[in-house]
């Protein structure tokens, strides 16, 4: 169940990082946080956003998503 959820937060990210004309989000931005769950198991979950800024309002940068 938490996959599908960090799957549904990926997309939500991604359409974000669109709608506010962040060019320059790439695959480098959303990663997965390993961590340890209770008893010793591992866990993971997609890292909080970061990195997210508005490109399209800088004419000197380019248009093209990275």
């Amino acid at each position: 169940m938490r996959r599908v959820l960090d799957l549904t937060r990926l997309m939500d990210a991604v359409i974000f990082n669109f709608l506010v004309g962040n060019n320059d989000a790439h695959g480098k931005d959303f990663f997965a946080a390993l961590s340890q769950r209770g008893h010793g198991e591992p866990g993971d979950a997609l890292a909080p956003l970061y990195d997210v800024v508005s490109t399209r309002y800088y004419p000197e940068l380019a248009r093209e998503l990275a």
